[in-house]
């Protein structure tokens, strides 16, 4: 056996007895063998899947990476690490979590990180080190998070070095990061800005919690909203991404929260012609709060006691009790929205976690969630000398908006944002790449009008007028494409 074949050997049994918890890295040598153990596979996807699916395997690329934190040890072997994770198949892997679970853990290994980050400021990198960092730092930013990225501070410090680096694919990834911190910074040349309203109103979206604060609906200051022109304005277009994703999320929560008002409004004073929907529980205390287990904390969870059974449930037994909750689960609905009203004053918006158990009780037990450990503190002060607590549940479809305003808050960037933001009139349309057994298809529609399409995707006779003919080819070769069904045409 040569002597190449017996090394590799070595270096695949240490890597499958690391992933497998056989082994522990201990040795600066061992690191650095685990390093070229993983960059000799050749499946990086396999490989990656194996080491984020172990126990063992984030841990050991931690303790890998943090053997040798010298310049001459990043360069010579954390950078081929961080080369081989770049292949872009790894990207696609568990919706890309497994490579942002590799990258949190090598960010968040302290020693090597200042490191990394002190010899790329000192230019002490090779051109595959500052590639690499640049990569590294540019996917940290991108990362999906519900606040500002934590790696903007660092990112806006090294882009002059990025950008006027020697080497083309790092000032390419300094071009790529200097725009992801522009959909992540909002400016604002109008009197009116956001932030200081009341206790839920910031310049930064992500701060902003999709439920509101009592102070938030009792205010009486109109929110802060753009108006559309401000996407058109040429002194945005630096930042307009940025502001796109900002004033999403502020007109689609101002949707959600307009019906809240109403609702709570229609519940505290009936309007003429309006009826409240909801269902009221009066004569509340305060029974217990909670977290959750250690092991498995939850928001905060506040328990209260009704003074009297249901009116539902009069002259129920227990079993009969338990059949009407089954039969009627709109009635105190899991995770719908609720108003807790302290003598007289909205205090929270929590959401109610329908436990039947507690409901069914001669005093029954209703159990809420609240967001935020300052409106649970503001709460629990207000409650314990409380004399009327009163609880108001809320007709409003909260489920249909929150993951939608959870997902603006995530994202970064905007995909599709030079077509849908910075198109220019006479813009030619983004073209797509298309797949042979595709272009074939295309190009016989556009050749051939009138004539039988549905022969090459095996479908039924398919004859294609004018317009369908257009609209057909622009679907499928433009990166946008707007198309209108009859009488109408397409765009």
């Amino acid at each position: 056996m040569a002597v190449s074949d017996q090394r590799s050997g070595r270096l695949n049994r240490l890597l499958d007895a690391v992933i497998k918890g056989k082994t522990q890295l201990g040795t600066p040598t061992q690191c650095k063998q685990f390093i070229e153990a993983i960059c000799m596979q050749p499946d990086p996807p396999l490989c990656i899947e194996s080491i984020s699916s172990s126990p063992c395997g984030i841990s050991s690329i931690q303790e890998a990476i943090r053997a040798d934190v010298s310049v001459s040890g990043i360069n010579e072997h954390s950078v081929n690490l961080l080369s081989y994770i770049q292949a872009p198949a790894i990207k696609t892997l568990n919706g890309g979590q497994f490579l942002t679970l590799i990258l949190n853990a090598i960010a968040k290994s302290s020693s090597f990180w200042m490191a990394f980050t002190a010899a790329f400021k000192e230019q002490k990198l090779t051109e595959t080190g500052q590639k690499s960092f640049a990569w590294t730092l540019l996917h940290l930013l991108q990362i999906p998070n519900e606040t500002v990225s934590p790696y903007c501070t660092l990112a806006k410090e090294v882009e002059p070095l990025l950008l006027g680096s020697p080497y083309i694919d790092v000032r390419n990834l300094g071009q790529k990061i200097k725009h992801t911190i522009s959909s992540s910074s909002i400016t604002t040349q109008d009197d009116v800005t956001p932030g200081g309203r009341h206790d839920n109103d910031f310049v930064e979206f992500r701060e902003i919690t999709i439920l509101p604060t009592a102070d938030e609906l009792t205010s009486t200051e109109p929110p802060f909203l753009r108006p559309s022109a401000a996407l058109d304005d040429p002194r945005t277009e630096e930042t307009r991404e940025a502001l796109y994703l900002d004033n999403q999320f502020r007109l689609l929560r101002e949707d959600m929260i307009h019906e809240m008002r109403e609702e709570l409004q229609i519940a505290l004073g009936p309007q003429k012609g309006k009826m409240f929907h909801g269902f009221v529980v009066e004569g509340l205390h305060l029974l217990d709060c909670d977290v959750g287990p250690p092991t498995r904390r939850i928001r905060w969870l506040l328990v209260l006691q009704c003074e009297e059974e249901f009116r539902q449930f009069h002259r129920m037994d227990l079993a009969k009790r338990k059949a009407w909750l089954k039969n009627h689960p709109r009635f105190l609905k899991h995770q719908s929205l609720a108003s807790l009203i302290v003598d007289g004053q909205v205090l929270a918006f929590p959401t109610i976690r329908r436990q039947e158990e507690l409901l069914v009780k001669s005093e029954p037990q209703i159990v809420l969630e609240v967001e935020g450990g300052m409106a649970m503190q503001k709460l629990l002060l207000r409650m314990k000398s409380a004399t009327h607590v009163k609880l108001i549940q809320i007709d409003v479809a909260v489920f249909a908006y929150e993951p939608i305003l959870n997902a603006l808050k995530s994202m970064k960037v905007l995909p599709l944002s030079t077509e849908l933001l910075f198109w220019k009139k006479g813009s030619a349309p983004g073209m797509l790449t298309l797949p042979h057994k595709l272009k074939v298809v295309v190009d016989h529609v556009r050749a051939q009008s009138g004539a039988d399409a549905g022969k090459l995707v095996n479908l039924p006779k398919v004859v294609l007028d004018a317009t369908q003919q257009k609209s057909l080819i622009n679907g499928l070769t433009q990166k946008l494409s707007i198309i209108q069904g009859p009488p109408g045409g397409f765009l």
